[in-house]
């Protein structure tokens, strides 16, 4: 189990008529914020640039270089700012994974399904594949609440519309940080 970081800004009806839009084009009437791995619509604090210090502390996979795998670097790197979430996220996990990961300063969330070539959630930012799931599946926050429902998107994802869009998705299992 490889338990990765990552700070993102939370997008929320705080983002005014960017939020308008977004609901109004995705039609996810059901979000009360957006708490997810897209980096278009969850932007990170620190826009990508990865400093000469960060690469002893990133996770240095293709498409990665914004998940830390050292908490407290990641945490001493944002400082105090309130306006950035911090998640754990495990790629692919199991049930069993998930249900080992003990972090008491964090709360589970759900899982998200984002493009394997880059940050872009296949849940919140594909325009909607309705032949393998349906929008008011999500919760709130824009994540579907079970592992195996999450598998079967990805595997319907990939049955049903791989080459259009961004459907070749890693499932992600996230929690957020209580700060």
């Amino acid at each position: 189990m490889a338990i990765w970081y990552l700070a993102n800004q939370p997008f929320s009806p705080a983002n005014g008529a960017e939020w308008n839009q977004y609901i109004e084009w995705s039609h996810l009437t059901q979000l009360k914020a957006l708490v997810g791995l897209d980096g278009l619509l969850c932007k990170r604090p620190y826009n990508g640039q990865v400093e000469a210090e960060d690469w002893n502390h990133i996770v240095k996979r293709d498409f990665l270089l914004d998940y830390f795998h050292d908490l407290d670097y990641l945490l001493k790197k944002i400082g105090d700012r309130n306006d950035v979430q911090v998640l754990a996220l495990e790629m692919n996990p199991t049930e069993a994974s998930v249900a080992a990961f003990q972090d008491k300063r964090f709360t589970f969330l759900g899982y998200d399904l984002v493009w394997r070539m880059g940050a872009i959630s296949a849940l919140t930012n594909g325009g909607g594949y309705p032949l393998a799931f349906d929008n008011a599946e999500l919760s709130e926050i824009g994540l579907v609440p079970h592992l195996v429902r999450a598998e079967k998107i990805k595997t319907d994802l990939r049955k049903n519309y791989l080459g259009g869009g961004h459907t070749d998705c890693n499932v992600w299992a996230l929690w957020k940080m209580n700060r």
